[in-house]
């Protein structure tokens, strides 16, 4: 929703709130393993995310 707040840290580590939904994601990681290179995070993030919330609703 518009309302959604979130950050991302350089390490991979996220946090999104839907305050509508009343929920909160956080994700630990650490993309600098193996390499500081690593830049996948960046694909799975959002995707992560979006599947939580969308387990939570079909849930």
């Amino acid at each position: 929703s518009p309302a959604a707040v979130g950050h991302l840290g350089f390490t991979g580590t996220s946090i999104w709130i839907e305050p509508e939904s009343e929920v909160a994601i956080s994700m630990l990681t650490n993309r600098v393993h193996p390499r500081r290179d690593n830049q996948k995070i960046r694909d799975f993030r959002p995707k992560i995310h979006d599947l939580i919330m969308d387990a939570l609703d079909h849930g």
